[in-house]
C-alpha cells in the first residue's frame, strides 16, 4: 500500500525530467501517443525509476502488439532516460474507455532494466 501511495503522489506532483509531463510522443512511423504522466519513484527495493505512462488504443495485456508498441516508444525515450542516469524505467500503457456513464482504465507495465553499460532488458510487470 505504501508503494502505491508514493506512486500516486508522484504522478500528481510530477518530477524533474526532460521528458514532457504531458503531451505526445511521435514514433519514427509517424504514429503519436498521448503522454498521461511522467514520474520518478524511489524505494528501498529498486534503484530510482522513471515511469512514463501513455495512452493506447490496444488491449492492455501482455500481447505481442502491445510489447512491440512499447519497444517502439522505448526507442524514442531511451536517450532521455539514459541522459538522466536512470538504470530502470517503466513504460505504462493505459487504455482509457468512456461509454456514456461507464468509465474504465486498464494498464500494463513494462520494466526496462539496465543490465550493463549499454544493454537493457525488458520484462512485463
Amino acid at each position: 500500500m505504501k508503494t502505491i501511495l508514493i506512486t500516486i503522489t508522484l504522478f500528481v506532483l510530477g518530477c524533474d525530467s526532460s521528458l514532457p509531463q504531458q503531451g505526445t510522443i511521435t514514433l519514427s512511423s509517424g504514429k503519436a501517443f498521448k503522454i498521461v504522466g511522467v514520474s520518478k519513484v524511489t524505494s528501498d527495493e529498486y534503484p530510482p525509476t522513471i515511469i512514463i505512462q501513455y495512452e493506447t488504443d490496444l488491449i492492455v495485456e501482455n500481447t505481442p502488439e502491445l510489447r512491440n508498441q512499447v519497444q517502439e516508444i522505448w526507442q524514442v525515450v531511451k536517450k532521455d532516460v539514459e541522459s538522466e542516469h536512470y538504470n530502470r524505467a517503466i513504460i505504462s500503457a493505459l487504455n482509457h474507455k468512456k461509454i456514456l456513464l461507464y468509465e474504465s482504465n486498464k494498464y500494463w507495465n513494462y520494466v526496462f532494466q539496465k543490465v550493463d553499460s549499454a544493454d537493457w532488458s525488458l520484462s512485463p510487470y
